[in-house]
């Protein structure tokens, strides 16, 4: 479930800074960066170290290219701290139902002992 709160809230963040780091590159790049990381959690695509997803043409100058990697980087660091609230709140919600749920189970326990 924690998971599933991080995706949702990483998915819904993205796009916002796609757009937000999209600012600083040339125009005519831009659309394509927003889709692009938009898009990127769609389908299970791997982010991070390791993914492979981003396809640069070998006709784009270094500095440019060394620009979109910068960016979309930021850009998802910047989502995935962004997203961390919400998920570590449902995840001490969840401990707390099930501490609440134990100690429940427990005084119901001893109250039957107390019966008998």
């Amino acid at each position: 479930m924690i998971g599933a709160v991080l995706q949702q809230r990483l998915a819904d963040n993205l796009h916002t800074e796609a757009v937000r780091y999209s600012q600083n590159l040339p125009e005519q790049l831009r659309a394509g960066f927003i889709s692009g990381l938009s898009s990127a959690l769609q389908g299970g695509h791997e982010l991070g170290r390791g993914a492979s997803q981003l396809q640069l043409p070998a006709s784009l100058p270094p500095a440019v290219a060394h620009q979109l990697i910068t960016a979309a980087h930021d850009a998802l660091v910047a989502a995935f701290f962004d997203s961390m609230p919400a998920t570590f709140d449902v995840g001490v919600a969840v401990m707390v139902a099930a501490c609440l749920g134990a100690l429940a189970l427990r005084n119901v326990r001893e109250g039957a002992k107390h019966a008998i």
